[in-house]
C-alpha cells in the first residue's frame, strides 16, 4: 500500500521519459558494455559495515571508521582500505567549517567512485585533488582545493542521496561531481536486497552474488512495472536537487551512449536545469580495467584527467 501511495505522488508525465531510459540502459548496457553481467556486480563485505538507522531504508549501510587489507586471489597486489572518522574512504578527516580560501568538491557515486580494489591514493577523487592543487593557477582566488569522496560500493540513487543528506551537505561543497558507472540508474537496493537474500546467504562469494543479483533484477521487472521503477529513481533525483548546496552539480558518465539514450539525457538536463549532465569519460580500454571490470589505477587516472580538463576548460573552480 505504501508503495502505491508513494508512486502515485509522482508526475505522470515522467513515465514516457523513464520507460525509454530504463529500457535502453538495462538492455543495451547488458549486451554492449557488460554492465549488468557477472563481471561487474560486487558483493559487500558486511564485516566492515554497519546498518544505518533509517525507518525508510531497511538495507542502507555505512562504513565503520577502521582500516583493513584486501587481497583477492585474482588481484596481484594488496589494497588498504582506510575509513576516516566520518565513515568516508579518506586518509584525512575534514573540518565541518570550510577553511578560508578553500574550494571544496564532493564526489558521489558507487564502487567506481569509492575506488573498489585500488588504494585510496589511486582513486580518481584523490588523483583529481592532486591535479587541481598542483595546477599552480595564479589567477585562481582559491588557494586550496579539497576533494572529499562520498562514493560507496553498491549504492543506488536513493542511497547516494541519503549519504549526501547525512554526510555531504554539512561540508558546504562548492561543487558536486556525481559519477554514474552505468549501473546506478538501474539499481534498486531496497527492492532487490530481499530477493538477493532469498537467493543466497553467503553474498561474499563473488560469483554467487553476481548470479543472485541478476536473478533479483529480472524478478524485480516482473513485480514492478518499468514505469514504477523509473518514477522511483526520478523521485530521489528530485529530493537531491532540492537539498542545500546541490545547485552546482555535474552528473557525468561514460561516452558512446546510443542516440536514444543521449536524447533521454537531454530531457533529464531540461528537467534539472541547475545541474549539468555530460558524457565525459571515454569507455575504458582493456588495460584500464581490473578482471572484474572495475577501473584499475590507470582507469582512475583517465577519469581524473578527463574531469580535470573539463573543469579547467569550463572554468568551474576559479570563478
Amino acid at each position: 500500500m505504501k508503495k502505491k501511495i508513494f508512486l502515485i505522488t509522482i508526475v505522470v508525465t515522467e513515465i514516457l521519459l523513464g520507460t525509454l531510459f530504463i529500457y535502453k540502459v538495462s538492455q543495451n548496457k547488458i549486451t554492449q558494455n557488460n554492465i549488468l553481467g557477472t563481471n561487474i556486480v560486487t558483493g559487500i563485505d558486511k564485516s566492515n559495515t554497519i546498518i544505518g538507522q533509517s525507518e525508510e531504508l531497511k538495507y542502507y549501510w555505512k562504513l565503520e571508521p577502521k582500516e583493513w587489507i584486501e587481497k583477492p586471489d585474482w588481484l596481484s597486489y594488496e589494497v588498504t582500505y582506510h575509513i576516516n572518522n566520518d565513515g568516508l574512504r579518506e586518509i584525512n578527516d575534514y573540518s565541518i567549517n570550510k577553511p578560508t580560501d578553500t574550494y571544496r568538491i564532493i564526489t558521489l557515486g558507487d564502487s567506481f567512485t569509492y575506488g573498489h580494489h585500488v588504494n585510496v591514493e589511486d582513486s580518481w577523487s584523490e588523483q583529481l585533488e592532486v591535479l587541481i592543487n598542483n595546477d599552480n593557477n595564479q589567477n585562481c582566488k582559491h588557494k586550496n582545493f579539497e576533494v572529499i569522496n562520498l562514493g560507496m560500493a553498491g549504492y543506488d540513487i536513493q542511497y547516494i542521496v541519503q549519504r549526501y543528506k547525512e554526510l555531504g551537505q554539512k561540508y558546504d561543497p562548492n561543487l558536486i561531481l556525481w559519477f554514474d558507472s552505468s549501473t546506478g540508474f538501474s539499481r534498486y537496493n531496497e527492492l532487490m536486497q530481499p530477493l538477493i537474500n532469498d537467493c543466497i546467504e553467503d553474498i561474499s562469494n563473488f560469483n554467487g552474488y553476481a548470479i543472485c543479483y541478476n536473478k533479483a533484477y529480472q524478478q524485480l521487472l516482473k513485480e514492478y512495472s518499468v514505469n514504477e521503477l523509473v518514477q522511483f529513481s526520478e523521485y530521489n533525483f528530485d529530493i537531491f536537487f532540492n537539498l542545500d548546496n546541490t545547485d552546482n552539480t555535474i552528473v557525468f558518465y561514460y561516452k558512446n551512449l546510443l542516440k536514444e539514450n543521449e536524447k533521454i539525457i537531454e530531457k533529464w538536463q531540461n528537467r534539472y536545469k541547475i545541474a549539468t549532465f555530460i558524457s565525459l569519460v571515454p569507455q575504458p580500454k582493456q588495460n584500464e580495467q581490473l578482471p572484474d571490470k572495475h577501473p584499475n589505477k590507470e582507469g582512475h587516472t583517465v577519469i581524473a584527467k578527463n574531469i580535470f580538463n573539463y573543469l579547467q576548460k569550463e572554468k568551474k573552480i576559479c570563478n
